[in-house]
């Protein structure tokens, strides 16, 4: 064996000139040692990084992925593959795959050494030699609408899930801004999302309405994420999906929350959370007008509750009938109705009471053709600064009572 350079001097000069990337980082994640082709690679000298935590050199959405994979690998003589953004000196990111191992036997305690290979290119040329028609392909043929950004909110490209949805020709929405497609409505909170995601990155979700070309509102989900940093994008992507089922089927169970299923009217809680907010408004002028029908059990017990619900339903309708405009109708149990009407006048109070024992007058029919009479005892209580929702209820209750036992009573 010829004498000549020992085999550490050859593995530094082997390291230094390693035309990738190697990097050592300690147990903490903070960047210990970089080879020159590492320093010339991201723009830093040595003294500018030692020291420096993961978390300031690599993408946010990548984070995570990084720091699994440093956990994972210290235990390891090599660790998996990933492939993450790192940022370099000008604050541009580029995407590295990254494979590193264990240093069991090195200084530190706990030690990883990292290889860098700079995949960015390779990225670009497994687009560039005919994978974007495939990717394009796919793309359009999503239902999903699917739109690439410029920082400044512009629409850069679309794929033509976009005309399908809101029926608008793609040539006429490139360049322009997005906000351009949102509902006048929510033009300001999705503007504050794009600037929000634009300056300081990440994912965001949230709803908003877009507008299709005959200005029909259409209740989007869309998704915003921040690839401003990716040298293949630069841009912000955006996905909207289509959620009009999703709406309805929001408007049909708040419906069914706060409606009586049998009459369509509002029901107790819908009433309670209008005297509620009418109360906190400090509006004093209203009155309720608590109705029972007197003849229901007598119907129910002699024709049967299907009949009783027909009884029900049209003296319901005929309550809606006479409502004016302001005033509100709610059926709060079985044979009860409140009136909620924007004036505590005597003579306008009475007026109601007339309007709804001449809406009564007309026999009402049971399924089987029978027709019966319906009458309805009706007591008035008014909004004060002294009562709540529950006590005005209370009051109006127990004022029909008086009235259904004046009513029984023979004169």
């Amino acid at each position: 064996m010829t004498d000549g350079p020992s085999d550490e001097v050859i593995g530094a000069a082997v390291l230094a000139r390693q035309p990738d990337p190697v990097v050592v980082l300690g147990p903490d994640a903070a960047l210990l040692w970089a080879n020159p082709a590492a320093l010339l690679r991201f723009g830093f000298s040595l003294d500018a990084v030692r020291g420096r935590p993961l978390h300031g050199l690599v993408h946010p959405d990548d984070l995570d992925t990084a720091l699994l994979s440093l956990a994972s690998v210290a235990a390891k003589d090599v660790g998996t593959l990933v492939e993450i953004r790192i940022r370099d000196a000008g604050g541009r990111y580029a995407w590295f795959e990254v494979r590193g191992g264990g240093w069991d036997d090195g200084p530190i305690a706990g030690a990883v050494i990292l290889n860098l290979r700079d995949s960015t290119e390779r990225r670009r040329w497994e687009l560039g030699a005919g994978d974007h028609r495939m990717l394009g392909a796919i793309l359009d043929a999503t239902p999903t609408i699917s739109m690439l950004l410029d920082a400044d909110g512009s629409i850069r490209g679309a794929n033509r899930a976009l005309t399908r949805s809101l029926h608008r020709p793609l040539e006429g929405t490139l360049t322009h801004p997005l906000l351009d497609l949102v509902t006048p409505a929510d033009r300001a909170a999705v503007g504050a999302v794009l600037h929000e995601v634009a300056g300081s990155g990440g994912t965001r979700q949230f709803e908003a309405r877009l507008l299709a070309g005959d200005g029909t509102e259409i209740p989007m989900s869309l998704t915003v994420v921040d690839l401003v940093d990716d040298d293949a994008v630069r841009g912000l992507v955006v996905a909207a999906s289509d959620i009009s089922s999703l709406v309805e089927a929001r408007a049909e169970l708040r419906h069914l929350a706060s409606h009586d299923d049998l009459t369509g009217l509002p029901n107790r809680t819908n009433l309670r959370e209008r005297l509620a907010m009418i109360l906190s408004q400090g509006s004093r002028g209203h009155s309720l007008l608590f109705g029972d029908v007197d003849t229901l059990k007598a119907i129910n017990d002699r024709y049967g509750h299907r009949a009783g619900d027909a009884v029900l339903a049209q003296v319901a309708a005929r309550l809606r009938s006479v409502m004016r405009e302001g005033d509100f109708v709610a059926r709060v149990s079985g044979d009860e109705f409140v009136m909620l009407v924007p004036t505590t006048k005597p003579r306008v109070i009475e007026d109601v009471r007339e309007r709804i024992r001449s809406a009564l007058d007309a026999p009402v029919e049971l399924p089987d053709g029978t027709r019966v009479r319906v009458t309805m005892s009706t007591g008035v209580a008014t909004t004060d600064a002294t009562v709540d929702a529950d006590e005005l209820l209370a009051a109006a209750d127990a004022a029909m009572y008086v009235a259904k036992r004046e009513r029984s009573t023979p004169s």
